[in-house]
């Protein structure tokens, strides 16, 4: 059963400053992986987070590839699969970070989960909104992150 509660999902929803249309995305993708998950509006399923995870990972490829290949391939020797990108630099946002390990519990949150919960949310903004919300979000949140580093910098 999802343990994510609704109130959750709008204090995430501020983070990200998205508003999800269909919030059980939302609640999936913060849901640790392999914790069950029952929505009365989709099926159950035990892997939590997992297919968002992987969504968020094929998303992220994509996009990174379809940036290089419209920029003419001006980084040729930077391999897209390869590339963590945003998810490793949105880690740097301590209160998101926070945020996560009170949500999935301290046992349950490493810094890998946290990268996988970020890559989870935007593939749940890009399943709920599309290209326009996943770009939203992905740009509000690494916004936050550069906020938190210049804080940090102080």
């Amino acid at each position: 059963m999802s343990t994510v509660t609704s109130a959750e999902v709008q204090v995430c929803e501020n983070f990200i400053d998205y508003h999800f249309k269909d919030p059980s995305l939302l609640q999936e993708a913060l849901q640790p992986a392999g914790t069950p998950v029952r929505y009365n509006t989709r099926p159950h399923h035990d892997e939590g987070n997992k297919r968002l995870v992987d969504l968020g990972r094929k998303l992220h490829a994509f996009l990174t590839s379809k940036c290089f290949f419209e920029s003419g391939g001006m980084m040729p020797d930077l391999d897209p699969e390869q590339f963590e990108g945003p998810a490793e630099e949105l880690a740097a946002d301590d209160e998101f970070m926070e945020f996560i390990v009170e949500v999935q519990g301290n046992e349950r949150s490493t810094g890998k989960t946290i990268i996988e919960t970020q890559q989870a949310v935007f593939a749940a903004a890009w399943c709920d909104g599309g290209f326009d919300a996943y770009v939203k979000v992905f740009a509000s949140t690494l916004q936050r992150a550069g906020e938190a580093e210049a804080r940090r910098m102080s």
